[in-house]
């Protein structure tokens, strides 16, 4: 009878753990985070990193064509929290079908933070929506 009793426990536990990792696993989508200082596929050139910035931002720098969809990729702010400020369209006007580097830009307006840092975030515009395919360069600024 104990023996019985341990065992639904042990298949209890089994199954709220999967349920808890199936869940997390749905809310955080696996992306490649590329950091700035040592990326190959993105050069930011402003801002630099931890930079004092307000609205809105410049960020300029240079992409691998890759990176780019009908010419742009979407690029974020949040605060220490993870609090979405704001977010634009980083563009180019140069021919971005190459994996050669292709200069952009991008003007974020953003919401007045509650916190004293933040970070930019930078997407490849992945129109296949494959997870596999996401990746991100993070900078981190202060307010």
């Amino acid at each position: 009878m104990k023996a019985d009793k341990f065992l639904f426990v042990i298949a209890l536990l089994i199954l709220i753990a999967s349920i808890v990792l199936y869940i997390h696993k749905v809310k955080t989508p696996p992306v490649t985070v590329l950091p700035a200082a040592t990326n190959t596929d993105v050069q930011v050139y402003t801002p630099a990193p931890n930079q004092q910035i307000q609205s809105p931002v410049t960020i300029q720098g240079k992409a691998r064509g890759t990176w780019f969809f009908e010419a742009s990729f979407p690029v974020k702010i949040v605060d220490a929290n993870g609090k979405e400020l704001g977010h634009a369209s980083a563009s180019t006007k140069e021919s971005w079908m190459t994996s050669e580097y292709v200069t952009f830009g991008a003007s974020l307006k953003f919401e007045f933070p509650t916190t004293q840092t933040g970070t930019i975030i930078l997407q490849n515009d992945n129109p296949s929506g494959l997870e596999a395919n996401a990746k991100e360069v993070r900078i981190p600024v202060s307010f």
